[in-house]
């Protein structure tokens, strides 16, 4: 990762966010799954629908939720940001990504019958390395402390998977907080400053997590602009966390994702970034 360029996980498609002037991408994670596992060719699943950008005085406004009951609080900071393609990811389902110095991992979504694999791809894309995890439903992968942190997000199988490089599965931890057994699921992680970050669903936040004692040192709570109801892939750029959220939709061209920035110091709501292809 970059100092000017932020990186999020995609359908097929890797991208690269330039987060200078705003966001939003033009797809939901619902109706691409749904594209493409009704598609029996062996064909590359086009990832945007061409709109027109709106101008700025089109922008859509968003406001800061409150803890105390008011409907809204202080208007948001709404910026563009420039997403381009930069290589197509393998055939499948991928639904997570950690960049490293050496390249990406990017891991398949899998299904309930179908473990996740993980792939370590080069700059352009070339598979590198396959690995085969236990994960399913997998919508999280961290690359740190020389292992992967894969995110299982079945009804019967959630938690963490600590997966060698070698593809050894090392250990399995349900997300803290909660019952044994019942730590729930989570839609996105990252590495960050010697911990495992997870936006974790039953927690409703991100978790900044000490990966030896499995302790939550700090929480981030989603705050979801009015409009927005998705959480997913986190990441840190310049002292702040992103994380990818948007609206529901039914069509390509109703969906959008939008990169929600956090002061990671404070956990606060800093502004949208509304991406756009």
């Amino acid at each position: 990762m970059t100092q000017q360029r932020f990186w999020i996980r995609s359908k097929v498609p890797m991208v690269c966010t330039d987060l200078g002037d705003v966001v939003q991408m033009k797809f939901s994670r619902r109706s691409c799954v749904k594209a493409l596992a009704a598609i029996a060719l062996p064909l590359r699943l086009p990832m945007a629908v061409a709109r027109s950008q709106p101008q700025e005085g089109q922008l859509p406004r968003f406001f800061a939720p409150t803890p105390t009951g008011v409907r809204r609080g202080k208007p948001l900071p709404v910026r563009f940001a420039t997403t381009r393609v930069l290589f197509e990811t393998p055939r499948g389902l991928p639904n997570a990504i950690s960049c490293t110095d050496e390249g990406y991992w990017v891991a398949d979504q899998g299904d309930d019958d179908r473990p996740s694999v993980v792939w370590f791809l080069d700059e352009k894309g070339n598979i590198k390395k396959t690995i085969q995890t236990k994960a399913t439903d997998t919508s999280g992968v961290a690359f740190g402390n020389g292992k992967l942190w894969v995110c299982a997000n079945a009804e019967d199988n959630q938690g963490i998977y600590l997966t060698g490089v070698s593809g050894r599965t090392l250990e399995h931890r349900d997300i803290p907080l909660g019952a044994p057994g019942h730590g729930g699921g989570c839609h996105g992680a990252t590495w960050h400053d010697g911990h495992l970050w997870v936006t974790a669903n039953r927690e409703q936040g991100i978790l900044k997590i000490h990966p030896n004692r499995w302790t939550v040192d700090f929480v981030i709570p989603f705050a979801l602009p009015q409009g927005l109801t998705r959480y997913h892939g986190c990441a840190v750029l310049d002292g702040a966390m992103y994380m990818v959220s948007g609206g529901e939709s039914n069509t390509y061209a109703e969906g959008q994702s939008n990169l929600i920035k956090y002061d990671l110091a404070t956990g606060t709501i800093a502004e949208v970034n509304l991406s756009w292809m």
